[in-house]
């Protein structure tokens, strides 16, 4: 082979789920290339992952499919597909059993002991359960890692969410001190949260690889991204009087071989699952289970629109029980009593009532939902008879990190003022333009001076920790403020240039979120009688925020991820439909929210609610496909001729 200055690597990964590496035979010509594995890493072959660990490599024992096996480096990445071809690897699978899981799951409990208050005679229970099917996307794209040893020094190369994540987990597999490890972010686009993690690994992979040949060398990787298992079954009990005595949660996710953020993850999970409609006792289990699938991603959440759309779902369902129309009932029940108060502290109820008039209004929401439901649901002989359904959901958005994250107060940014009106903040992630303006026009606003005097900069000592946890809107603005508030007390006394670096706080006391904001969403859909999928007719949607700082752009993401989720959750737009967003902002006061989990949950718990009136049946399935469809439309037009 040619010697060339830069080497190509690829990554071979397991095709067995479960078992064990009987041997590996390599291609004839394997002396022309340089092979990494398990046996090259001198420090740990695991990688920490907040309150978790991983392998890099398997080491005989495999435990998912797709788990790396070893790399492969050569000078062109042809003779690596021929190499990768050739290569023979003998396994001997175990059976991994009906349950597909290992060890006992982790158990998160909060609320109430309501076992004992369901247990009172004479009491009604209403039941409903939510899915959230598990389901992966492979990348039409390959992800390239750069490594190359300078000196002591290392830099690598990379799209990442993470970048400090990349350099602490580098040094520690190469035994490097963090000083020495240079982490340069390239531009990514991540809508599932697929560069959280994966890129530390590949970078370790691409240091290894430099080191064992002395050159610069790029790991390509093809890679899938998987969407968790999330199944929850809920129950209440209710009294002849409508008085809501007790209700039990039981969720449970299927996170994959290693779950990441699991504490975080049942946090905003529960924090979804708490009801804002009074109930004396309220019981919420989270079971978080490890399984031999690869280790699953967010998908721009981490729980919490699962959860509040199982919520949204199960209160119309109440609601029905006691023979009253959903959103009346939610407007009548709205209460700073519930468990959900305690939960997430909220803006004033009175927000929440105006959001719920506001769209009901604007929606038609009452004549819509009687009407639909004077129809005769099941009369699927009919072309004429179209099913239809509207549905109704409301709740408050969080952001980013929950207030009980243990590790939040590692988390920091650092702003600096310099002679001339400079300013500069500095995070360990770069942040997309419009966020970077809305963040430069904050620092020019205390400051007073202009906004094309703020610099964004990648920092390699502040880490600000991961994007999919770190709102963009919300704790960063909040921190940035915090920086220019203290320097703006300095200006004029001490000398420039003045810094000020502010870490983030965690309180375990207090509620799990703060939010300043409330989202009521109303979907009014039907059902296509030929293709058997749901189509949108109309999205309508109002939300009061605590604070705006870009209207126009705020409510272009709203609508973006109106969008995403409708077509996550097998609907189809209608030709013509409209999604009408009503935006009340706040007198200046509180601070923003992302408002994108709670449009995603809402919209979803909205959408599930409007297809039970359509098909006159219960279905909380995510995504939803014709084949269910068809068999709840088979059994009511039994259920007719009967």
């Amino acid at each position: 082979m040619a010697k060339r200055s830069q080497l190509i690597g690829i990554v071979i990964t397991s095709s067995i789920r479960y078992g064990t590496i009987k041997s590996i035979e390599l291609p004839p010509n394997s002396g022309d290339f340089i092979i990494v594995d398990a046996s090259d890493v001198r420090a740990t072959n695991r990688v920490r992952i907040v309150d978790n660990y991983l392998p890099v490599f398997a080491d005989k024992q495999v435990s998912y499919k797709g788990q790396p096996i070893m790399a492969v480096f050569a000078p062109d990445y042809e003779s690596l597909i021929f190499f990768s071809q050739e290569l023979k690897i003998e396994y001997e699978a175990k059976d991994i059993g009906e349950a597909e899981s290992y060890g006992s799951p982790i158990i998160y409990s909060y609320g109430d002991n309501a076992m004992e208050a369901s247990s009172k005679e004479g009491l009604m229970k209403v039941e409903s359960s939510y899915l959230n099917k598990p389901y992966h996307l492979r990348s039409s794209s390959l992800l390239r890692v750069n490594a190359a040893f300078s000196g002591d020094s290392l830099q690598i190369t990379t799209p990442t969410q993470w970048p400090m994540h990349v350099r602490d987990t580098v040094a520690t597999a190469m035994e490097l001190p963090k000083s020495q490890v240079h982490v340069e972010n390239v531009d990514y686009y991540a809508p599932n949260d697929e560069l959280l993690t994966l890129p530390s690994f590949l970078s370790v992979i691409a240091a290894l690889g430099a080191r064992k040949s002395g050159k610069r060398v790029q790991v390509r990787a093809s890679y899938e991204t998987y969407k968790p298992l999330i199944r929850i079954k809920r129950t209440t009990w209710l009294s002849s009087e409508g008085v809501l005595e007790a209700e039990i949660i039981n969720a449970f996710v299927d996170m994959g071989f290693c779950p990441v953020f699991s504490v975080e993850f049942s946090e905003h999970l529960a924090s979804g699952l708490a009801p804002f409609y009074p109930v004396k006792a309220v019981s919420i289990s989270v079971s978080i289970q490890k399984s031999h699938y690869y280790p699953s991603s967010f998908f721009g959440d981490i729980g919490y629109p699962a959860g509040i759309a199982s919520t949204e779902l199960h209160y119309c369902q109440v609601a029905l029980a006691l023979k009253q129309i959903p959103l009346n009932w939610k407007k009548s029940a709205f209460t700073l009593k519930s468990y959900g108060a305690k939960v997430i502290r909220t803006a004033d109820a009175s927000r929440a009532k105006e959001v719920v008039d506001d769209v009901c209004q604007r929606s038609d929401y009452i004549r819509k939902f009687t009407a639909y439901s004077a129809q005769k649901q099941g009369n699927w002989d009919s072309l004429f008879s179209v099913p239809r359904g509207v549905g109704f959901a409301a709740g408050p958005a969080v952001s980013g990190f929950s207030n009980h994250f243990q590790y939040l107060d590692q988390y920091s940014i650092k702003v600096r003022l310099e002679a001339g009106d400079k300013a500069y903040i500095e995070t360990s992630f770069t942040p997309s333009q419009s966020v970077s303006q809305l963040w430069s026009d904050m620092v020019s606003s205390v400051f007073k001076i202009k906004s094309s005097n703020v610099k964004i900069e990648q920092s390699e000592l502040n880490d600000s920790g991961p994007d999919v946890l770190s709102s963009d809107i919300s704790r960063i603005p909040r921190l940035i403020k915090m920086a220019c508030d203290d320097i703006a007390s300095r200006r004029f006394k001490d000398p420039l240039p003045l810094t000020s670096t502010v870490y983030a706080s965690s309180d375990p006391s207090g509620p799990v979120f703060t939010s300043a904001s409330w989202v009521a969403v109303v979907v009014d859909l039907s059902i296509d009688q030929v293709l058997l999928v749901p189509k949108v007719r109309k999205i309508t949607a109002t939300l009061f925020a605590g604070r705006v700082f870009d209207q126009d752009l705020l409510k272009q993401k709203i609508r973006r991820a109106i969008t995403l989720t409708l077509m996550s959750i097998g609907s189809r737009p209608d030709e013509n439909m409209a999604i009408d967003i009503k935006l009340i902002a706040g007198e200046g006061g509180g601070e923003a929210d992302s408002m994108n989990q709670a449009i995603k949950g809402l919209l979803i718990g909205a959408f599930s609610s409007a297809m039970c009136q359509a098909l006159g049946a219960c279905i909380a399935e995510n995504p939803i496909n014709s084949q269910t469809i068809f068999q709840i439309m088979k059994g009511a037009a039994n259920e007719d001729k009967v």
